[in-house]
C-alpha cells in the first residue's frame, strides 16, 4: 500500500507543479495588461483579457517578424536591450530550422533512448566501412540542438511543421492523432532516397 502511495505523490507532483505554473502564469498576465492597458484605457479590469491579449500581441509580434523589414527593425531593438540580445540568434536559427522543413519536412527520431523528437536532416558524414553519421537538427526549446545518428536508426518520416508542434506541445503524446499515417525507415534509407548520400 504504501508503494502504491509514493507512485501516485510521483505521478502527482508533475501535475501540481504545471498547474501551479500556468495559474502563476495566468496571474501574472491579467495582473500586467490589466495594470498597465485595460484600466488606464477602459478604466476597469477584466478577469482573463491579459492571457487573451498575450496570446493578440504574439501573433502581432511573430507576424511582424516574418517580414524582412520588420524583423531588421525588431533584431535592432532587441539588440539594443541588454536582456533581449540573445533573442535575436534564436529566431534566426528557429527560422533556419523552420525553413529547412518547409523544404524537407520533419521526421521523428531517437532523441533520448526509446523516445523520438522532431528533427531534420542537415549534413552528413562518411565513416570508416562506406556507412554515414547523419547530422539532425532537433526542434527543441529554447533552442535547436545539433545531433550524429547513425544511418541505421530507425525514423519517423513524413511529420509537417504543424505535427511536430502538436507533437511537442504534448510531449510526444500527440503520436497517437498522427503517427498511422508517418513511415517507418532507417535515417540512411530517407537520406538516401532524399539525394543526401552518394
Amino acid at each position: 500500500m504504501i508503494d502504491r502511495v509514493l507512485m501516485g505523490y510521483v505521478i502527482q507532483i508533475p501535475f501540481i507543479i504545471v498547474v501551479v505554473l500556468l495559474a502563476f502564469i495566468w496571474r501574472s498576465l491579467d495582473s500586467f495588461y490589466n495594470q498597465f492597458f485595460f484600466e488606464p484605457v477602459f478604466g476597469r479590469e477584466f478577469s482573463g483579457a491579459g492571457v487573451l491579449m498575450s496570446v493578440f500581441l504574439a501573433f502581432v509580434l511573430g507576424y511582424i517578424a516574418e517580414t524582412e523589414k520588420g524583423w531588421a527593425l525588431m533584431s535592432r531593438v532587441l539588440n539594443v536591450m541588454p536582456l533581449a540580445r540573445g533573442v535575436t540568434s534564436m529566431v534566426e536559427q528557429w527560422k533556419l530550422l523552420r525553413e529547412l522543413a518547409k523544404t524537407q519536412g520533419f521526421i521523428l527520431a531517437p532523441y533520448y533512448p526509446g523516445r523520438f523528437w522532431p528533427a531534420v536532416v542537415t549534413n552528413t558524414l562518411a565513416v570508416e566501412g562506406g556507412t554515414h553519421l547523419i547530422t539532425v537538427v532537433f526542434f527543441d526549446l529554447p533552442l535547436p540542438k545539433p545531433f550524429s545518428l547513425e544511418e541505421g536508426e530507425r525514423i519517423y518520416t513524413k511529420l509537417s511543421f504543424s505535427e511536430a508542434a502538436i507533437y511537442m506541445a504534448s510531449f510526444g503524446f500527440g503520436f497517437r492523432l498522427f503517427g498511422r499515417k508517418l513511415q517507418i525507415q532507417t535515417l540512411g534509407e530517407y537520406v538516401r532516397r532524399g539525394s543526401w548520400l552518394p
